[in-house]
């Protein structure tokens, strides 16, 4: 294959890649086998080094995955991001199935269910708060028993947010592992190829 082949597939390859981001990769591959050609390396060598152009486009895709991933502000997007980083380097290296997915998908899971269990006990326990303070004057019984209702109520509202906030903080911090993994695991792969 030569040169000219090889940047016509890379580009098929690539098409589904905002055009502007395929130039600059196209511009930058070319550049590289000017240089190795001029520093004496033929261009069947330089080619063969490259690797095939669906190998190559694939490892590039999944590093832009795992980039536009670590540059998003929000954590709903960078989440996204992620979880689409994932799957380009599942398809790049199909053993992660064995040793990343499934630990993967049981923290997420998990972590999604606490999401779920603090966002519902939240709002459950703020409506019957705001229940209980609406029918106070309304109720009879002791001082002590509305006190104790209320103040219990009032800190079952507290410890959902502080759940929240935890469970947000571990999310960001469960992403930015995964991230790196990412990242180490398509350098892992480039190298062996």
């Amino acid at each position: 294959m030569n040169k000219n082949d090889f940047l016509k597939l890379l580009r098929t390859e690539l098409q589904d890649l905002p055009a502007d981001e395929v130039n600059e990769i196209i511009r930058d591959q070319e550049e590289f086998i000017r240089e190795a050609m001029s520093a004496g390396r033929e261009e069947e060598q330089v080619i063969q080094s490259l690797g095939s152009p669906r190998d190559f486009a694939k490892n590039v895709k999944a590093q832009q995955q795992i980039d536009r991933a670590h540059s998003e502000p929000q954590l709903t997007k960078q989440m996204s991001s992620t979880l689409k980083a994932v799957m380009a380097i599942l398809v790049l290296a199909p053993f992660n199935l064995i040793f990343f997915l499934g630990p993967f998908l049981g923290i997420a899971g998990m972590t999604f269910g606490v999401w779920a269990t603090a966002l519902a006990a939240l709002m459950l326990l703020t409506l019957l708060f705001i229940a209980f303070c609406l029918s106070w004057l309304f109720l009879s019984g002791s001082v002590w028993v509305h006190l104790s209702t209320f103040f219990s109520l009032l800190g079952g509202v507290a410890l959902s947010v502080l759940i929240l906030i935890g469970v947000y903080y571990f999310t960001k911090f469960l992403v930015r592992m995964t991230l790196s993994y990412l990242s180490w695991n398509l350098k892992f792969i480039q190298e062996k190829a």
